[in-house]
C-alpha cells in the first residue's frame, strides 16, 4: 500500500477517485492527462508523466473548427503542495484559456478548494465554471487500486480517510452547461462563472 504520512504531507501524487472519472468521461473520451504517472490511472489516450513533463507541453488536443467539443478533453490533477500548487494553477489557467480561445478542446482540473489563496482567485477569474465536490474525496494508490492509507500521529493508526481539505473541479470550454449537468449528479455546489461575471 502507498502509506502516506498525512501530517508530514510526504506524498503529492495521489490518484483521482474512480467516481470522479466516471463523471468526467460522460463529457466525452479523455484525450489527454496532463499530469500523471506511468500507470495512466485515468486511462487517457495520451498522458504526460514527470519524465515527459506535462508542465511545459501543450495541452491542446483538438483542431480549431473540427467540432472537437466532447472529443478533445484534457484532464489535470496536478501535484498538491504548498510549493507547487500556485505554479500549476497558473499553467492550468494559461492552457485552459488558450484551448477556449482557439477552440482546441476542453480542460477540467482538480484542485483543493482554498479560497484564501491567490491561486484560487486565479482559477475563479479564469475558469468558465467551478464545481465544489460534495463531501471529502478519498484518493487512491495506483499500485494497488485501493484507497491511499494515511497515518495519524494523533491516533497512531493507519486509515483511509478522505483528504483533509475540500476539493473543486474547474472547467474551461464551450460546453459549460454540459459540464455542470454531469457533475451536479454528485450533489455538490456549482457556479457558472460566465453568468457570475455578467451579473457583477
Amino acid at each position: 500500500m502507498g502509506y502516506v504520512d498525512l501530517n508530514a504531507n510526504k506524498k503529492t501524487n495521489w490518484c483521482t477517485p474512480p467516481k470522479c472519472r466516471e463523471l468526467l468521461v460522460q463529457l466525452g473520451p479523455l484525450k489527454l492527462d496532463a499530469c500523471t504517472s506511468a500507470h495512466n490511472w485515468m486511462q487517457a489516450e495520451q498522458f504526460y508523466t514527470p519524465a515527459t513533463n506535462g508542465f511545459v507541453q501543450s495541452w491542446e488536443c483538438g483542431q480549431p473548427g473540427d467540432g472537437s467539443a466532447g472529443r478533445a478533453l484534457t484532464w489535470c490533477n496536478f501535484e498538491w503542495s504548498r510549493d507547487t500548487s500556485g505554479k500549476w494553477v497558473r499553467r492550468v489557467c494559461e492552457q485552459g484559456e488558450k484551448m477556449r480561445q482557439n477552440d482546441t478542446g476542453e480542460l477540467v482540473t482538480l484542485a483543493p478548494a482554498r479560497p484564501d489563496t491567490d491561486w484560487f482567485r486565479n482559477l475563479w477569474r479564469s475558469a468558465d465554471a467551478i464545481y465544489f465536490w460534495k463531501g471529502r474525496m478519498t484518493f487512491y494508490d495506483p499500485d494497488t487500486g485501493a484507497p491511499v492509507l494515511f497515518y495519524s500521529k494523533k491516533t497512531k493508526k493507519w486509515s483511509s480517510p478522505p483528504v483533509p481539505v475540500p476539493t473543486l473541479l474547474a472547467y474551461w470550454g464551450r460546453r459549460t452547461e454540459r459540464f455542470l449537468e454531469v457533475f451536479r449528479q454528485q450533489g455538490g455546489v456549482w457556479f457558472d462563472l460566465n453568468l457570475v461575471r455578467r451579473a457583477a
